[in-house]
């Protein structure tokens, strides 16, 4: 009698280190965002000067919130990059 041969689960290839593109591209907009949050705190406390935002207070408190985006993008790129 020909029984059929019992596969146990299929087992999935696990995923590389690099983590794929949208890994990078939430490293890459997250560096970004803090860049440009730190340059827009700046502005906005005076001390980066040649812009119409250099001395505006809103500057000053859009930036940081910016970069605290960036610094959350960064840090959950890094751990799919690590999982």
């Amino acid at each position: 009698m020909n029984q059929p041969s019992q596969q146990g689960p299929t087992r999935r290839p696990r995923p590389t280190r690099s983590g794929g593109p949208a890994t990078n591209a939430l490293l890459a907009g997250g560096g970004v965002l803090v860049i440009f949050g730190l340059l827009f705190f700046l502005q906005g406390l005076g001390v980066v000067n040649g812009s119409p935002m250099t001395g505006v207070t809103l500057w000053a408190i859009i930036g940081p919130i910016l970069a605290l985006i960036g610094v959350a993008l960064l840090v959950i790129g890094w751990r799919r990059r690590s999982a």
